[in-house]
């Protein structure tokens, strides 16, 4: 797909599906990481502002 064709509406659903899918794959991951945790073990809490990509 080139987004270079896309009209603004679509881009605009395409930006949609992004992020919904982006919501999608962290509350998986935070499921997850929930499910691992364990009496004794230490917890941070964070903000997303907090995430970084590396």
């Amino acid at each position: 797909m080139n987004i270079n064709d896309l009209t603004l509406e679509q881009l605009y659903q395409l930006n949609d599906m992004v992020c919904q899918r982006i919501d999608q794959i962290r509350a998986q991951q935070e499921r997850e990481a929930i499910a691992r945790i364990r009496p004794g073990m230490k917890v941070t809490i964070g903000y997303e502002s907090d995430y970084r990509r590396t």
